[in-house]
């Protein structure tokens, strides 16, 4: 009986923590070599656990290029891409792509 009792905890844990189909599951950034990750997600502000928008990640790929012109990257380009996960833990990917130039 306590084992059974302790498989339907963990199925009802997982499934509790399971995304909601238009929530942020991770944001991921590909490119970046002169600043960090960790600035990149501060300056982004686009976080995991989050509800999808488009306009918050629009909004997050100015201040990204903002931060990249004021360090001197006036070539830089910035795109944004969001890609629908599906399974259990559904919800959304938002890959950042950053090209620094020159």
């Amino acid at each position: 009986m306590t084992r059974r009792a302790l498989i339907i905890i963990i199925v009802l844990i997982s499934v509790a923590r399971a995304a909601e189909d238009d929530e942020i599951v991770r944001v991921a950034f590909r490119g970046n070599e002169y600043l960090s990750e960790e600035t990149l997600r501060t300056v982004f502000g686009v976080r995991e656990a989050q509800y999808v928008s488009e306009r918050r990640v629009e909004r997050g790929r100015q201040s990204l290029l903002e931060l990249y012109r004021l360090n001197g990257f006036d070539d830089v380009r910035i795109s944004t891409e969001i890609v629908r996960r599906y399974g259990l833990r559904g919800g959304y990917i938002v890959y950042v792509e950053v090209e620094e130039g020159p």
